[in-house]
């Protein structure tokens, strides 16, 4: 997995050996210029399969991977040569890998988390002792997708499940909103033979989609007035 910081100073790269590996754009101490890695540590005891800057600090990343962890780092350290912090695990929530953290850009605190255990979770990262709400797709969460302008929307990506639309609650809710729940369902892929894995929204203010699948290589674009 790979992600920027909200600046696009900074990009963050999971591997398959549990590590993760930190770029930052500009010249460095050491002589380098453009993107230069500037840390690199063992997050995780599995292949690492989500990583994500929050995007209103630079300094704290969400990680998960095969070993059904989350965790929030503290980045500064990297800064004077040290490792990175966990400052939070969660090591109980998700019954399977941890396939994708996404932070929403429009809610203070909040991020979606995706697994293979088929289920979406919404956590308030002040406390990741527990999500303060789950949903079951029936299907490996692969990719979760916040909504540009919508800041109750999610777009998910199930695996052999297709594709759906979560609501996290109202608009103006803090973080958690009133829970996760089904809007619905983009089925058109096939279910079973083709693996949801693609999803993003369209921006500019319409509730327009793109999604894509494994082994049938198909890319579909559609509406949610369509399903």
């Amino acid at each position: 997995a790979l992600d920027w910081s909200a600046d696009a100073s900074r990009v963050a790269v999971t591997s398959t050996a549990g590590r993760v590996y930190l770029g930052e754009l500009g010249q460095s101490s050491g002589g380098c210029s453009g993107l230069c890695g500037s840390a690199s540590w063992r997050a995780h005891e599995l292949e690492g399969w989500a990583v994500a800057f929050d995007p209103r600090d630079s300094n704290t990343l969400y990680t998960g991977a095969d070993d059904a962890q989350l965790k929030r780092w503290d980045l500064r350290a990297a800064a004077d040569g040290g490792e990175p912090v966990a400052t939070a695990t969660n090591r109980r929530s998700h019954g399977a890998g941890v396939c994708c953290v996404s932070p929403s850009r429009l809610r203070e605190h909040c991020v979606a988390t995706g697994s293979y255990d088929e289920t979406a979770r919404l956590w308030d990262v002040r406390q990741l002792r527990a999500p303060v709400s789950e949903l079951g797709l029936g299907g490996g969460v692969w990719r979760l997708k916040w909504h540009p302008e919508r800041a109750d929307l999610l777009l998910a990506a199930c695996m052999h499940a297709g594709f759906a639309v979560l609501s996290s609650g109202g608009a103006e809710a803090a973080a958690g909103g009133e829970g996760l729940s089904l809007v619905a369902r983009y089925e058109a892929h096939g279910l079973g033979g083709a693996l949801g894995y693609g999803a993003d929204w369209a921006h500019g203010g319409a509730l327009a989609a793109a999604t894509c699948s494994f082994y049938d290589r198909a890319l579909h674009a559609w509406t949610l007035e369509e399903v």
